[in-house]
């Protein structure tokens, strides 16, 4: 997504820390985060320095608090791909979360049994590469005893359900992730046409003592039109002068909803605009938002009294629900697939060759093989 440039004169310096952004200084600032799948940019907001320093400390916090809910929701970022994340489940155990959205174990598990001259191996590799370069090395511990081609082309898959349940985080949690989020906020709302102020956004973002201006709000949904089911990325700000309020809203996978207080002195010109994206694809996604809240709302945000657990079961429950189906969804598609090119692979015809009822008796062997573990594992 091409940056938008901000050209009015009092936006010229870095709402951070103030210097001014010459063609030198400027930088490409993107509103929501891209690890997390955000694709607006916008230049003219804060200098390279900031730009860097708040990526390598804000937006790195908030990205690895959300890393399970991207892996959940299945993102498509800008650039790049999501690493694997260390997960750990109620029960203390550890997995790797794959960028496929699939679980496996932490560490390869290996046993070695050795009874008189014979050699026993039990491999549980994450994959066949590193199942491949685990037998590899017992083939030059043991030469000539191990066949690695023929052992790796016999391996079938195991699966099995996580010892406990996935612990998923659903709010921004410390200072470093809750900047993170108000910058969003105060950036988008700069770019919408909020001159430059020293509200309590801007304060928070500066002085690590100033107090806290965000709060996460679940007592409605503020978006008139959400598109059910779709975890959106969203940000919102609106400032008006006639109640002197300025707010920013700042929403990430539809379960993360945050109410930021921009300026509540606000006296600058009328302000408003929302931007949303559905981050599994980078789409965007029209949507219309109220964000006409009154001083009361924003102190109960701010304390935790706009975030009642029962309102937010009721606001995120379908969206997760619906990220769950997405991912049984592409699992199914992803399982089936493997046991169609693995029972080609070992059906015995050539490529081209019409397939003999033989064939399609090792095919279906196959597939029912490959298959059947997967199956059994979600009953």
């Amino acid at each position: 997504m091409k940056p938008v440039a901000t050209d009015q004169a009092d936006l010229r310096a870095c709402f951070l820390c103030g210097v001014e952004l010459t063609p030198e200084a400027n930088s490409d600032e993107h509103i929501l985060v891209n690890a997390l799948g955000g694709r607006l940019k916008a230049s003219g907001l804060i200098c390279r320095p900031c730009n860097s320093e708040t990526g390598a400390s804000w937006d790195a916090a908030l990205s690895a608090q959300f890393a399970q809910l991207a892996h959940w929701c299945g993102i498509k970022r800008e650039r790049g791909v999501l690493p694997s994340v260390r997960v750990t489940t109620t029960t203390g155990q550890q997995l790797n979360y794959r960028r496929d959205g699939v679980l496996i174990p932490g560490r390869p598990d290996v046993r070695e049994t050795i009874r008189g001259d014979a050699v026993e191996l039990a491999v549980q590799a994450r994959d066949r590469d590193e199942l491949r370069g685990i037998l590899e090395g017992f083939a030059r511990k043991y030469p000539g005893r191990i066949d690695v081609d023929q052992l790796v082309d016999g391996a079938m898959p195991a699966w099995s359900a996580p010892e406990g349940m996935l612990k998923l985080q659903l709010n921004p949690e410390g200072p470093d992730a809750e900047r993170s989020i108000v910058k969003s906020a105060v950036g988008f709302a700069r770019l919408r046409g909020m001159p430059k102020a020293e509200g309590e956004a801007v304060r928070f973002l500066r002085d690590a003592e100033a107090e806290r201006c965000i709060g996460s709000w679940y007592r409605s949904d503020l978006l008139i039109n959400r598109p059910q089911g779709v975890p959106l990325h969203c940000v919102a700000a609106a400032g008006n002068p006639e109640t002197g309020i300025a707010l920013g809203y700042v929403e990430y996978f539809g379960v993360s909803r945050s109410l930021v207080g921009l300026d509540m002195n606000y006296a600058g010109p009328a302000f408003s605009g929302v931007h949303a994206i559905d981050p599994r694809s980078g789409s965007s996604v029209d949507v219309e938002i109220d964000l006409e809240l009154d001083r009361a709302a924003y102190a109960d945000a701010r304390t935790g009294d706009a975030a009642d657990p029962e309102d937010a079961r009721s606001a995120v429950g379908p969206i997760l629900y619906g990220m769950y189906l997405q991912r049984q969804t592409d699992e199914r598609a992803r399982v089936v697939g493997e046991a169609v090119d693995r029972a080609f692979k070992q059906c015995g015809a050539k490529e081209g060759e019409e397939l003999t009822e033989e064939h399609l008796a090792r095919l279906s062997t196959t597939v029912a093989k490959f298959v059947a573990p997967w199956i059994l594992s979600k009953r």
